[in-house]
């Protein structure tokens, strides 16, 4: 994160990833307040490296944050179904 960060300075640290997943690989994640790891202290808003269980682990992490963020808001204006189905070539009928 330190080299792509250095080049683009005028990437704000809150439109930065949250996680990046390589399948089967690691997990590269952003700490939200302080963490214990491993047997190390993770300070709030730096990243870490997973790598047991990564697939599990990223998967887990973006459920949590999705249901943080819709449990934050009452109203979503949002609805991502046609989107959905258009990933995939389909169409409601």
């Amino acid at each position: 994160m330190a080299e792509f960060n250095a080049p683009h300075p005028w990437i704000a640290p809150n439109r930065l990833p949250d996680i990046i997943h390589v399948a089967g690989k690691f997990c590269i994640e952003r700490a939200w307040r302080d963490l214990q790891h491993e047997g190390r202290v993770i300070r709030a808003g730096t990243y870490f490296t997973k790598t047991v269980e990564v697939d599990v682990a990223a998967l887990a992490l973006v459920v949590e944050r999705i249901q943080q963020l819709c449990l934050a808001s009452r109203y979503l204006p949002y609805n991502y179904s046609d989107v959905l189905y258009r990933m995939f070539g389909m169409q409601r009928p």
